[in-house]
């Protein structure tokens, strides 16, 4: 009996630790936890103690884990997220088919995920989406180190040590849309006169703050005549921006794949035109972000695996 460390253990300290490396800092974690800083600070002490061992250091951007804390977490978070799915198994012995949590943008859902329909692999587990108006990748780390979710795709690339980052397409092939009724639909081609004359659409996923003009990025090459683009219209819905295109004079810089798809599997009442000699798109990543320690990781790498057999497609 005396040799057993465990016995009388508070496991609660190791939820208030954790809490403090999502948050990272005290503050934070007594307000997530709904407790003074003083007590968090005594409850870390009281833990530090117990291993014998540091658990955080200072730096200028807060409170940062030891290895050891770090080891401790990963493990917390895979017990919690196993005991998590099990909870979501209606009968004792039944297949977990609890969904994967996914954060991404409206159009990386129906263009990617709708044609994961294609591939009959019965053994690909569900997914639900999450509301993708995140602001931040530090949001969309916290998100993934909560357990709030599973997966982020996007054009980020979360720079957290406990995040996978994988590369599942890139896309450099651009054109212009614009509605059938509009007088650009008229033209033989699109000049640069028309690209700087006619206002444009912009499509803003707000997946992360860093690339909010996701398909609205170019940049000129030898071109006599260099205008400033006319952003009149801006939306987080791709519906909407496709709606405004449609009924409008306005245009629109899209992937060519994007509105090939929106044309030929949605119907939707828009032309595709080239882009005016000289004008290059910036090329736009897609990543999937998940984290390290999740147990669902297995499907994990079966939905990026058929992801990037879609990002193939033509």
């Amino acid at each position: 009996m005396a040799g057993n460390k465990s016995t009388g253990f508070d496991y609660n300290l190791i939820k208030v630790m954790n809490e403090v490396i999502i948050s990272g800092s005290l503050s934070r974690a007594a307000k997530n936890l709904n407790i003074s800083v003083s007590a968090v600070s005594l409850l870390i002490n009281k833990l530090k103690l117990h291993l014998g061992d540091d658990l955080f250091y200072r730096t200028t951007q807060g409170l940062k884990p030891t290895p050891m804390a770090l080891e401790i977490h990963d493990s917390f978070v895979k017990a919690i997220t196993i005991i998590e799915d099990v909870m979501h198994c209606n009968k004792i012995g039944q297949r977990n088919d609890s969904p994967l949590r996914i954060i991404c943008s409206d159009v990386t859902e129906d263009y990617y995920f709708n044609e994961l329909s294609q591939f009959e692999d019965e053994s690909v587990c569900p997914f639900e989406f999450a509301n993708h108006l995140v602001f931040s990748d530090e949001d969309l780390t916290q998100y993934l180190l909560q357990s709030k979710i599973d997966v982020v795709v996007g054009q980020t690339c979360l720079t957290d040590d406990r995040v996978v980052n994988q590369k599942i397409d890139s896309v450099d092939d651009f054109v212009i849309i614009c509605g059938v009724n509009s007088l650009l639909a008229k033209q033989k081609e699109i000049t640069l006169t028309h690209y700087y004359s006619f206002p444009h659409v912009e499509y803003n996923c707000r997946l992360a703050q860093k690339s909010k003009e996701t398909f609205s990025q170019v940049h000129s090459v030898d071109v006599p005549y260099s205008g400033v683009v006319k952003k009149r219209y801006s939306s987080s819905s791709i519906d909407s921006v496709i709606k405004t295109v449609e009924n409008s004079d306005m245009l629109a810089l899209f992937p060519r794949k994007f509105a090939e798809h929106f044309i030929k599997n949605r119907g939707r009442c828009i032309v595709i035109a080239e882009l005016p000699s000289g004008l290059i798109a910036r090329k736009t990543d897609l990543y999937i972000n998940y984290l390290s320690s999740n147990v669902k990781e297995h499907e994990i790498k079966k939905i990026t695996s058929y992801l990037k057999q879609v990002s193939c497609r033509k």
